[in-house]
């Protein structure tokens, strides 16, 4: 899938096939076919890094979310809010009370930004993205309803 996405950065599906451990990937699929995948690592501390400055991070450990990509074809039918659940889902599990990233600038930046935000996120102004675990899974449990 990641392969043949034409808004994405190019060599970016080669990154992913060599990514090694602690990374995790995790994919939705619907009907035989990969819909989108998350995928980012547990137990960082990102308190002190400059990019993080303007969000306020609890201590580490941290989850970082390297990526998260839906097919344009399973866009807007909550493919997304479900991996992005799943993997806060996973951070809490592994002990990470914040989950960090950036915001993806390759395209459509305002709708990655409203999707975030959306999703109980922080942007700083070098687009960092940051928020409490918990805090993502309960504004998913609300965009559900």
């Amino acid at each position: 899938m990641l392969a043949a996405a034409v808004d994405l950065p190019s060599g970016i599906s080669d990154w992913y096939r060599n990514a090694k451990p602690p990374h995790l990937d995790l994919a939705a699929w619907n009907a035989g076919a990969i819909e989108g995948v998350v995928t980012g690592t547990f137990g960082s501390d990102f308190q002190g890094d400059p990019s993080f400055g303007s969000l306020d991070l609890p201590p580490g450990p941290h989850a970082f979310l390297t990526r998260i990509y839906v097919a344009p074809a399973a866009r807007r039918r909550g493919v997304g809010l479900d991996l992005l659940k799943a993997f806060a889902d996973e951070a809490l599990a592994r002990r990470c009370e914040y989950v960090a990233g950036v915001v993806d600038l390759s395209s459509e930046y305002a709708e990655r930004e409203e999707f975030f935000t959306a999703s109980g996120f922080a942007i700083s102004d070098d687009h960092m993205i940051g928020a409490l675990a918990t805090e993502v899974v309960g504004r998913i449990a609300q965009l559900r309803r």
